[in-house]
């Protein structure tokens, strides 16, 4: 799979997210300095390959283009995860999480071999114990880009 239909899958995916969120309840956008920890921001200067699903590539950071000035900020709201195993045919269960992504004005990178640019979400889905599941944590890249 390419990265623009990644991007593309990715882009349409966050479009619903920001829509739900916008539909599920309180939700904030606050701007933020730097939403990245230092070390994923560092390690993205030089190695990219999280974001190409563990392919070989090698990006740098550069100025955010005005297409990813909405991004910008923290992102987050309340929503529901289906849990299978709970889950019985015609009784579906839903746990319910916390989701969060942030976008910083110094995660856009661009890759250095081929020109892809993009920026970098921070996601954490926090979810707190629900039927007889503990409480967990979850964390990722959240990756809308333009493919070359």
């Amino acid at each position: 799979m390419s990265l623009r239909s990644v991007s593309g899958i990715i882009a349409s995916a966050c479009t619903a997210l920001l829509a739900v969120t916008a539909s599920a309840g309180p939700a904030s956008v606050e701007p933020t300095a730097s939403a990245a920890p230092a070390t994923a921001a560092s390690q993205l200067e030089r190695d990219c390959s999280r974001i190409y699903g563990g392919e070989r590539a090698s990006c740098r950071r550069v100025p955010c283009s005005d297409d990813y000035y909405p991004y910008l900020g923290t992102w987050s709201g309340e929503f529901f995860a289906y849990v299978r195993e709970k889950s019985k045919p015609g009784e579906p269960v839903f746990r319910p999480y916390h989701d969060t992504i942030t976008y910083a004005a110094d995660d856009c990178v661009t890759n250095t071999e081929n020109g892809d640019a993009f920026i970098v979400g921070h996601w954490t889905d926090v979810y707190p114990a629900y039927a007889e599941l503990p409480a967990k944590e979850e964390t990722g890249l959240l990756v809308p880009g333009v493919h070359a």
